[in-house]
């Protein structure tokens, strides 16, 4: 078992494992929708929604408008990297960043995971899901508080954090389908 890469709990990558699962990706937009869900916390189906226009700045902090499928948003922190890389991506300022649907952009993140896996098999079940994982165990582990986390992280669909892979208990096996509760409810 490997810790070292588990720096955050409930981070399924760990900050050794992210910048390899990064480095596996071969384009610019692979690389952007790993850093979208990781870094920013959205979902698929958020992110064949944004576009550059919704970049907002205030002072030296850059916010992402998430709008969802029936018009409401919230505002999402977005790292100085993550908005310079939407920028540089971006072919306009109205035209949404990826022109494909969330099935796609999970498919991507799959490949990474493939590509990733090649050298680290436990990076080879990495989904868009854990990216979310990864973003929620990073504010958590800041202190921030859970109902704060689900709010940023999209209402309250974050899911219910699983052990990191490798880790005692964690095994590196998926979730129960329905939410992520499993055997929650059972105990």
């Amino acid at each position: 078992m490997n810790n070292r890469n588990m720096s955050q709990k409930g981070d399924p990558l760990g900050v050794g494992g992210y910048e390899q699962f990064r480095r596996a990706a071969r384009t610019h937009r692979e690389d952007l929708v790993v850093r979208l869900g990781a870094e920013v916390g959205l979902r698929p189906a958020e992110m064949t929604r944004v576009r550059p226009a919704d970049v907002t700045t205030t002072e030296d902090h850059h916010f992402l408008t998430v709008r969802d499928g029936d018009g409401a948003s919230r505002e999402a922190y977005l790292p100085p990297g993550v908005e310079h890389d939407v920028r540089k991506f971006a072919d306009g300022d109205d035209e949404p960043l990826f022109s494909v649907s969330a099935r796609r952009l999970q498919m991507l993140v799959r490949e990474v995971a493939e590509r990733a896996g090649e050298t680290d098999p436990r990076l080879a079940d990495i989904s868009a899901r854990d990216l979310r994982r990864r973003f929620a165990a990073g504010l958590l582990s800041g202190g921030g508080p859970v109902p704060g986390v689900c709010a940023l992280g999209g209402g309250g669909r974050l899911g219910r954090p699983r052990p990191p892979l490798g880790a005692p208990g964690g095994g590196g096996g998926r979730p129960a389908r329905g939410g992520g509760r499993g055997a929650a409810g059972a105990a």
